[in-house]
């Protein structure tokens, strides 16, 4: 607030990997108790100074979520009904499959698009303003993955609306 950037058109405060730290029962990521002890708390003060928050997220389920095959919020469905099978990488940070810590999800599988709208919904419930998917491709030209992130990106932006609230999504990388 006091640097004078906000005057010049930055109103975003993004939060960047390294935020969260775990899962709750329903495989949505919580914050990371020593960093944010109060996420809320924190979004409130970001928008106290005429600011809006953003937040970091990557496509897929991570490992431990996986692990706990977390019952997905709102369903009778778990975290392992809604993954790829064969084994696929969620994104371009995930690791070769067997456990690649961050699993792909199968948009057809029922359960899946209601996952995604729970961790948006919890999100939004924050007062989060944007979202920021990160490690999604095909279309980076610095790297030559087979990675599909579209039906990733659709169900984020789907997930938004049904949220009520305005949600930036922004995607990195270049995705064609």
């Amino acid at each position: 607030s006091s640097s004078g950037l906000q005057q010049h058109g930055f109103e975003y405060v993004n939060i960047d990997s390294g935020w969260h730290g775990g899962f709750d029962s329903n495989g949505r990521p919580i914050p990371n108790p020593t960093t944010f002890p109060d996420i809320q708390d924190l979004i409130a003060h970001i928008h106290a100074n005429g600011q809006k928050a953003g937040i970091y997220w990557i496509p897929g389920v991570e490992y431990p979520a996986v692990a706990a095959n977390s019952a997905i919020l709102g369903t009778s469905y778990h975290i392992q009904d809604i993954l790829a099978v064969p084994c696929a990488k969620g994104n371009a940070f995930a690791a070769p499959c067997p456990s690649p810590y961050h699993y792909k999800i199968d948009y057809t599988k029922h359960g899946a698009q209601e996952y995604t709208n729970s961790v948006v919904a919890l999100f939004a419930s924050w007062g989060v303003d944007a979202i920021k998917l990160d490690g999604a491709t095909p279309g980076s030209d610095s790297y030559n993955l087979s990675i599909d992130n579209r039906p990733d990106v659709a169900a984020w932006s789907k997930a938004i609306a049904a949220s009520g609230r305005p949600i930036w999504l922004t995607i990195s990388w270049a995705l064609d």
